[in-house]
């Protein structure tokens, strides 16, 4: 990670704060693993808690507070965060969830333009969250995938996930190749 760190600062003096050069200068091998796997299961900058505390989830309780401890995330013991989706297009509702490593991204489509996509029990990642995600080199939990678009069709929605190519400028091109989201019961 520092070598990350070292090399972002060389290309780009600025890129991470001293705050968070601060905040690497004090983690652990342990602490590092715990937000690597956060990060597999992170999409638009937050952690989906999951509706329901029967389902498996791929963080415990205790992992997320042990993560809000060392300034990674926020609203661990907050049930009600919240955030709302809407779409600038007017023929259509189609909202993008991009995974933290950009690889993967879920497809949100509605008939409705005016629809609303909201998404509840989520912890948000904080600055210094938002700034270690530039140097995680992780996977995407296919789990987690299906558990918030499963979520997402229970509000109405077609929900899809596919490959994302990042490009220039912030831009993201993505396949055409796309598997749709179906609830599935069977999972625990």
């Amino acid at each position: 990670l520092w070598g990350k760190v070292l090399a972002g600062e060389f290309a780009s003096p600025g890129e991470f704060s001293y705050k968070f050069l601060d905040w690497m200068s004090n983690i652990t091998p342990k602490d590092a693993e715990l937000i690597s796997k956060l990060m597999e299961n992170v999409f638009n900058n937050f952690y989906y808690r999951g509706e329901r505390r029967d389902k498996k989830m791929p963080l415990t309780y205790a992992e997320l507070l042990e993560l809000q401890e060392l300034n990674v995330i926020q609203g661990v013991e907050s049930l009600g965060m919240e955030i709302t989706y809407t779409t600038k297009r007017t023929e259509m509702f189609e909202r993008l969830l991009l995974s933290a490593n950009m690889k993967k991204l879920i497809l949100i489509k509605h008939t409705d333009s005016s629809k609303k996509l909201k998404i509840s029990g989520i912890c948000s990642l904080t600055r210094i969250g938002r700034e270690v995600m530039k140097l995680c080199d992780v996977g995407v939990n296919q789990d987690m995938i299906q558990i918030l678009g499963e979520y997402i069709v229970k509000q109405g929605f077609e929900v899809y996930y596919t490959d994302a190519f990042p490009m220039e400028k912030g831009l993201i091109h993505y396949s055409q190749n796309m598997t749709k989201i179906e609830i599935n019961e069977n999972i625990k």
